[in-house]
């Protein structure tokens, strides 16, 4: 895995040719145009990494993975079987990241007691879904189906929140942001009548504030998808709910207020957290974790279109 220590601070690259960003490296290949193509053209065969000005992508996807412990790689196989895109190649993936913590959590039993930190109630015995994989059932969470045919989604487009996990009292959906933005909007003009409509308006007991507001004109439509379905999810099961949206310190610092304002009053747990706060959480606990603090203390985000390399965390 190349990171803050391995990278160079700054590459050099022009309209045609681009270097590798792995220090002390002088090879060139030629510049990505437009969409990123993983091809061997753009490859640095020194370090095995496809090449464009702003990021780089692992040819073998495992290189960005903290654990090759041979269970994780087995279940992490068996999920990217049945997850619609597998991102993790990328040095700027967010779901590499979202693995690499969260399974960090898990394997070090340390899942329960961060749950209870973001102010959960009854954490013991949480399950949780990576991409919606439901390792009993050997598929997407089955209340998740339920809930996408309920409103409108198909198969192909449904929606697949980057964590499901669930407690004896509580569906808990975590929606994980390293670089990007919450801001997304619908590519389709027929959803509205879809997600409003479906199961008898279950969207007005929910929102205080209409789809094109929240999904267009605010451009929340991600939230509100999750929002929507989790809650649904949680009357089926007579559980709380809660949304968390995962990010960096330094972003989406009013999100709270932005989308929160949306949302109907004492119906669900909408809150902002942080990649920092969770590193700061397993700092707590008594036993060695060099490891996963060295993966987040030393992360990066790619690089600016200037060549200037993007730091991750403020840790």
């Amino acid at each position: 895995m190349y990171n803050r220590i391995s990278l160079k601070e700054r590459i050099t690259h022009s309209s045609d040719v681009v270097e590798c960003p792995v220090k002390d490296c002088t090879h060139q290949v030629p510049r990505q145009k437009k969409k990123f193509k993983s091809t061997d053209t753009f490859l640095c065969p020194t370090h095995n990494i496809i090449l464009s000005p702003t990021t780089f992508e692992y040819r073998d996807y495992t290189m960005n993975l903290l654990s090759k412990d041979p269970e994780d790689l087995q279940l992490l196989q068996t999920i990217l079987k049945q997850k619609r895109e597998n991102r993790l190649a990328r040095s700027n993936s967010e779901d590499a990241v979202t693995w690499n913590m969260f399974r960090y959590l898990e394997r070090n039993q340390l899942l329960e007691g961060y749950l209870d930190s973001l102010g959960i109630r009854n954490t013991s015995n949480p399950k949780i879904h990576y991409w919606c994989y439901d390792r009993e059932q050997q598929h997407t969470y089955p209340l998740l189906v339920k809930a996408r045919k309920t409103f409108g989604e198909t198969p192909s487009r449904g929606s697949e929140p980057d964590l499901l996990i669930e407690t004896e009292n509580a569906i808990i959906l975590i929606e994980c942001k390293t670089g990007l933005s919450n801001n997304t909007k619908p590519s389709r003009v027929d959803v509205e009548k879809l997600y409003t409509e479906g199961d008898n308006w279950f969207f007005t007991q929910v929102f205080k504030a209409g789809f094109y507001t929240i999904a267009k004109k605010d451009r929340k439509y991600e939230l509100l998808r999750y929002w929507l379905l989790g809650q649904w999810m949680a009357k089926q099961k007579k559980k709380e709910f809660y949304l968390f949206n995962l990010v960096r310190e330094e972003a989406e610092r009013n999100i709270e207020h932005e989308f929160g304002k949306h949302l109907i009053s004492g119906k669900g747990t909408f809150k902002r957290t942080t990649w920092e706060s969770m590193y700061h959480f397993i700092k707590t606990s008594s036993t060695d974790h060099t490891p996963i603090f060295e993966y987040l203390k030393n992360q990066t985000l790619g690089y600016t279109s200037s060549g200037k390399l993007k730091m991750g965390y403020r840790l």
